[in-house]
């Protein structure tokens, strides 16, 4: 099938557990769509996810990742996940 996204039962990665305290990720789509365009922007290698402490960027880019392995980009075959803690 030709196309930017196709389903895999589950792309390889190594996120962290979803966090328990968390119920539900509500809200944040314009962020997300965001995320995707610049995932997709073949000429801008580097981006970056940036804001003060405890507004949620670990959370956009985790359900971000967590979408991404849901529908892996064509030639994407592993989500690396690194944390500067």
């Amino acid at each position: 099938t030709q196309g930017v996204l196709h389903k895999l039962s589950y792309l390889e990665s190594n996120l962290p557990a979803r966090d328990p305290n968390l119920i539900d990720f509500v809200g944040r789509q314009e962020q997300i769509d965001t995320l995707w365009k610049w995932f997709t922007e073949r000429y801008t290698a580097v981006k970056l996810l940036s804001g003060p402490g405890g507004v949620g960027k670990t959370s956009i880019a985790w359900a971000f990742c967590d979408s991404v392995s849901h529908f892996p980009p064509e030639g994407l075959c592993k989500i690396v996940w690194l944390t500067a803690k």
